[in-house]
């Protein structure tokens, strides 16, 4: 098998999870460099610090799908006011962790203990293991582009390297998918810095990206996909998640003491855009969900702190 439900359903476990469509092959990373530049695959965005479990200020793209013999996976990165990247690293199998990348943790199996790592930097350099064994190498390719406002990459990832079949409509992988940020990609939270890492699925430790017990899930399908490309800026107070689905999507907004504020839906499938309306400043706790017919399709769970308008910690 190539992987199955477990005591951590997608729709009760509270965790990120995402359906992954079929498609006939990957763009060119340069097509990711606009958020529309892989209409057939699956997105998200909603990357929260990995300590802090707020969400980050500048928030990346992530694109999932699948063909006949590979994971496919895409990533946008934004660069914090136009900064160079730091990419040291040009050769494979070195200390990604300190350049500006991505990092893919796949668990096809779903055991939530054996799982496989690929982190790739901004220059297309490669590292990856079997959980922390870096001595670990799969046969797969990876891809960059950028321009002055991001960088983007292809990760193309053959599932025999995983030792996976073809995984059939309802299978579900656990997975998540990190962010690792130079100094000078790191936007003020508040009165300090933001974090180094950001993390699509909470991390219970809020130390390390290792914890295959918190993953989050793709859930494999056909031709099913959602695409949620912006979540607004939340932090300002102003809320907006936006992109396209295969299925209604919902915008449920709640205090941090647990007192529902906004409760949204798309009219259904298409393009959508939700809004929240002016915040009040606090603590929010997000949740937006694609479903349809009884089968939910994407999960994105999210925590933020507005900030009142003349409060200096707003500037980033």
């Amino acid at each position: 098998l190539s992987g199955w439900l477990s005591a951590d359903p997608p729709g009760s476990c509270g965790r990120a999870f995402w359906c992954v469509p079929t498609v006939r092959e990957a763009p060119r990373p340069e097509a990711l460099l606009s958020t529309d530049g892989w209409p057939e695959a699956s997105a998200f965005t909603g990357f929260g610090n990995l300590s802090s479990g707020q969400l980050s200020r500048t928030q990346p793209v992530f694109w999932v799908a699948r063909d006949g013999v590979s994971l496919l996976i895409g990533w946008r990165v934004p660069k914090l006011e136009g900064r160079p990247l730091c990419k040291q690293v040009t050769g494979d199998d070195g200390p990604l962790w300190n350049d500006d990348s991505v990092e893919v943790f796949l668990d096809p199996r779903h055991t939530h203990s054996d799982y496989f790592q690929f982190m790739v930097n901004a220059n297309g350099a490669r590292t990856d293991a079997r959980g922390r064994d870096l001595s670990w190498n799969g046969e797969w390719t990876a891809r960059t582009a950028k321009n002055d406002s991001c960088w983007a990459g292809i990760a193309v990832i053959p599932l025999a390297t995983l030792g996976a079949v073809v995984p059939e409509a309802g299978v579900v992988w656990g997975a998540n998918f990190g962010v690792d940020r130079s100094p000078a990609q790191r936007p003020m939270g508040g009165w300090e810095q933001e974090e180094a890492n950001l993390t699509w699925s909470r991390l219970g430790s809020g130390t390390t990206f290792h914890e295959p017990v918190s993953f989050g899930h793709l859930l494999f399908g056909a031709a099913d996909r959602v695409q949620v490309t912006s979540v607004g800026a939340p932090w300002r107070r102003d809320l907006q998640v936006s992109g396209a689905s295969a299925a209604p999507v919902s915008l449920e907004l709640t205090e941090g003491s647990g007192k529902q504020v906004r409760n949204e839906q798309s009219p259904g499938a298409g393009a959508f855009a939700l809004a929240a309306g002016r915040l009040l400043p606090g603590d929010y706790v997000l949740g937006v969900t694609a479903a349809d017919a009884g089968r939910t399709l994407a999960f994105l769970p999210a925590r933020f702190r507005a900030v009142g308008a003349l409060d200096g910690r707003v500037e980033t």
